[in-house]
């Protein structure tokens, strides 16, 4: 029975957990691959991402509810902004990013982001929703600054990726083909459940659980930078071997009864 109430955490838990052991374990595989360690800087901000996204409807005050909302636009800033660089720098192993990424996006990204934390995007929250509802907030002037620049950005690696996949042939061009269809998969799953449905239908309840939408794009990009030998077999092994005993500690902490989530509903 607890572990019904608590499906919900495992899964996110779960996904979450993917997401990391996936991320290091390519990154280890090669630390110096510009890909590679721009791999794990999504996997990161994902994972930061999801837990937000997901903690954000366990909270009761006010104050508490405000400030992840604001964490959660916060890293979906950053969330878009690593999307955007992983796909122009993969598959290569070297790579050098253009003036105007360094010395106008990079300092947009940083500028927008820190905006999302002050009451310039949400200022306030006009009606606490009960736990597991979400709240209404007050926006300011800066949302739509976060919204052009996240749009932007995905946007942006979409029709990089799409350049890619016209410009390569062979291998390459499997490699990229499959890093797309998770990134549809993913943006697909994304737009119904986190946007579409509670637009239209007000349903929210899928919302908590953007790190599991995720899940598809990273695993897809992981199983293409290993299908095609740019991942260490040892090295997937031992990755694996984590992943697996953390879905059975994970399991056992759910079914143990010790719920976790009572910490987060007491904010």
């Amino acid at each position: 029975m607890g572990f019904l109430q608590n499906l919900d955490l495992f899964t996110v838990g779960i996904c979450i957990a993917g997401i990391g052991v996936l991320g290091f374990t390519v990154f280890f595989n090669n630390p110096k691959s510009i890909t590679n360690r721009s791999f794990l800087f999504f996997s990161l901000i994902s994972i930061f991402w999801g837990i937000t996204n997901y903690v954000n409807y366990k909270f009761t005050s006010e104050f508490f509810v405000l400030w992840s909302l604001r964490l959660l636009i916060f890293f979906a800033v950053w969330h878009a902004f690593s999307l955007l660089q992983f796909i122009c720098v993969f598959p290569t192993q070297q790579g050098k990013f253009s003036k105007a990424y360094k010395y106008v996006l990079v300092p947009v990204v940083i500028l927008v982001s820190i905006l999302t934390l002050t009451p310039l995007v949400f200022s306030r929250i006009v009606q606490l929703g009960s736990l597991g509802q979400v709240s209404t907030v007050e926006k300011g002037p800066g949302i739509l600054l976060f919204l052009l620049l996240t749009v932007f950005n995905i946007t942006a690696a979409f029709i990089v990726l799409v350049k890619k996949i016209k410009q390569t042939s062979g291998q390459e061009r499997v490699r990229l083909n499959i890093v797309a269809f998770g990134l549809l998969v993913t943006f697909i799953l994304l737009g119904l459940f986190n946007f579409l449905l509670p637009a239209l239908y007000d349903r929210v309840d899928l919302i908590p659980f953007g790190a599991l939408f995720i899940f598809p794009f990273i695993a897809f990009t992981s199983y293409a930078i290993y299908k095609h030998k740019l991942f260490n077999v040892k090295v997937a092994a031992s990755g694996a071997l984590v992943f697996v005993l953390t879905i059975v500690t994970f399991s056992e902490v759910i079914l143990s009864g010790n719920n976790i989530s009572l910490i987060i509903y007491r904010s």
